[in-house]
């Protein structure tokens, strides 16, 4: 079964449905290759719709990864170093 990648679509910041790239296109008028170049990199088509992988779309804060390590592991050695450099900062929670 061939599984069809589908796409979060907004227009103009306003959440307007899940879609695949054949609905998208319709819609629109963007060809495919750059649909995928525009949601991969967040760039607005038509200076108005943006899209997301659906995949992207859910992916919560904590379960992102940069270079192996996780979002909340960046922030946690962020605060370090910032308590280094101004030890009166405010700690912030999460």
């Amino acid at each position: 079964m061939n599984k069809k990648t589908l796409y979060v679509m907004y227009d103009e910041g306003v959440y307007i449905g899940i879609f695949t790239a054949e609905q998208i296109s319709v819609k629109t008028g963007i060809t495919k290759e750059r649909l995928y170049d525009s949601a991969s990199k967040g760039i607005l088509y038509k200076k108005r719709y943006m899209f997301r992988r659906k995949s992207q779309a859910g992916t919560a804060l904590k379960d992102i990864k940069t270079n192996g390590l996780s979002v909340m592991e960046l922030c946690e050695a962020w605060d370090q170093i910032r308590m280094i450099l101004n030890p009166e900062a405010k700690v912030c929670e999460r």
